[in-house]
């Protein structure tokens, strides 16, 4: 599940955390860069209420530890309590995003972990293990992990395990081995932490985090710590505290900081400019992803399922970065700055998206926010922008490929696209962000709801452009992306919606863009 759960599982907790840095291209770092600094994009996964030795920090752990990575520019993606396919979805965004975006890139994960034969696993919500052989169907390979990291070819890679050391299915497997096991070979450029030794058993704490994680925790935000002085901190801090003496080795080459000093480079070759990807709202506490300038095939492919007329293909040059608002505005951050909730669907609460919004009130509510905040930068996205952070560099009809599923987002799935399978419907909204993002780390861009953007609507350009934002004048305004009572065809990138402005909906509503 990707909504943050909170655990009520009663078990002492002992843990292990392995620490990897993987420099895949060292000399990357000077062209993978978002607005002249790397890109930071991480996955945090927390599993703690196992039916089978439930756990009491994972979660508290994934989320500390993922606010702590959003404050030092990261663009991250939290899953709570998740079963083995969504840990294997939430894996493959992650990889895709890593491809596209470049940087540098995070894999921390909290929960259960088992060896066994020297193979490690992490244990999902939904495993059933019964002997060993289950772990290879039942569990995520470490692996496949390091496998995802390799093929998404960034510049450098973190990966972070706080695992159990104990086995919770001890009475059914043979492996009597404790925790993980230390990783054999790694490439040149990696940095690797254990918080013991190898078969060994780190100590839970009676805290709100694992001691490693508490440890880590507090001098990740430290300005100026290389990652090596990162880690002896946490070293002297964990044996003093715990007696515990955590195991590291390192062939990393030259200086990284999670936190620059001031006027100082995050990598040696990295070129200035500001570090960080996330930003949010201090009145409504939205929060937007940066996305970086570039260029994109706009519209679609005339062979393209259900297509229409009026998408026709043109390249589109987005020459200015903007934030992107995470997820749709939501019924609690609409209430915060309207006063009051005109949504029909509230099963949702405070973080359904807020529908039944005309465009001339989403366009008030921006001025009123930006009013808030003293600010203009905020605005309704065009339909340049909304489409090229949809896509997330992706060229395929939906960002998760030829075909839409009601497991990747809310739509009427028993209308699909030709020759793709048959899903449910849910017949109302559902929490933003319940869903896997795009590569860019944007929620529900397909299904939910419609979101209307700044454009009139209008005949597309067939010749290149540069930031269009659409005719000064028209009758109807775009909406895109599709909601939860519509068919696959309407929430395609590609696909736009023309409405009267003064249209409001239980289908009908919008995110926000940010100027840097």
């Amino acid at each position: 599940m990707i909504q943050p759960m909170f655990s009520r599982g009663v078990m002492r907790r002992k843990t292990f955390v392995l620490f990897a840095v993987s420099v895949v291209a060292f000399f990357q770092f000077v062209s993978t860069t978002v607005c002249g600094a790397m890109s930071r994009t991480a996955l945090v996964i927390g599993n703690g209420r196992y039916q089978t030795g439930p756990l009491k920090n994972p979660l508290n752990d994934a989320r500390d530890m993922a606010a702590a990575l959003e404050r030092l520019g990261f663009a991250v993606t939290l899953v709570t309590d998740a079963g083995l396919r969504d840990m294997e979805k939430a894996l493959e965004t992650f990889g895709k995003s890593l491809k596209t975006a470049g940087g540098a890139g995070l894999f921390y994960y909290a929960g259960h972990g088992m060896q066994v034969d020297g193979v490690n696993y992490l244990i999902p919500m939904d495993a059933s293990i019964e002997k060993d052989t289950d772990l290879k169907f039942e569990a995520l390979h470490l692996e496949r992990v390091l496998d995802e990291l390799a093929a998404a070819g960034n510049a450098l890679n973190f990966v972070l395990l706080d695992a159990c050391r104990d086995n919770p299915f001890s009475r059914s497997t043979r492996s009597g081995s404790r925790g993980l096991s230390f990783v054999g070979q790694a490439p040149s450029g990696t940095f690797i932490s254990y918080s013991t030794g190898a078969n060994q058993t780190a100590k839970d704490g009676d805290g709100r985090n694992s001691p490693y994680t508490a440890a880590l925790l507090r001098n990740i935000e430290v300005p100026g710590l290389t990652v090596e002085e990162v880690f002896k901190n946490v070293r002297a801090q964990l044996r003093r505290e715990t007696g515990q003496v955590p195991w590291e080795l390192s062939s990393l080459e030259g200086r990284f900081y999670f936190k620059a000093p001031e006027g100082a480079r995050l990598y040696p070759d990295e070129k200035p400019g500001p570090s960080h990807s996330i930003f949010t709202s201090p009145v409504t506490g939205a929060r937007f992803v940066l996305v970086k300038a570039g260029s994109f095939a706009m519209g679609s492919d005339p062979d393209e399922p259900g297509r229409s007329d009026d998408e026709v293909r043109h390249t589109v040059k987005i020459s200015r970065p903007f934030y992107m608002q995470i997820t749709e505005v939501t019924q609690g951050q609409w209430k915060t700055v309207m006063g009051s909730n005109p949504s029909y669907f509230r099963n949702g609460g405070p973080d359904g998206p807020v529908e039944q919004v005309s465009w001339t009130e989403a366009v008030q509510f921006v001025k009123k926010l930006n009013e808030l905040e003293k600010t203009t930068r905020y605005s309704l996205p065009s339909e340049a922008q909304w489409e090229y952070a949809a896509r997330g560099g992706t060229k395929t009809t939906f960002y998760t490929g030829a075909c839409l599923s009601t497991d990747e987002a809310n739509y009427n799935g028993t209308y699909n696209l030709t020759g793709c399978p048959e899903g449910g419907n849910r017949r109302t909204t559902l929490k933003t962000g319940g869903f896997l993002p795009n590569p860019f780390g944007l929620h529900d861009m397909h299904g939910n709801v419609q979101e209307w953007t700044a454009d009139w609507k209008a005949a597309y350009p067939k010749a290149p452009v540069t930031d269009p934002d659409g005719p000064r004048s028209g009758s109807i305004r775009v909406a895109r992306g599709g909601s939860w009572q519509d068919s696959a065809r309407y929430c395609r990138s590609a696909c736009r919606n023309g409405l009267d402005p003064a249209t409001r909906s239980p289908n009908l509503g919008f995110r926000l863009v940010r100027l840097p």
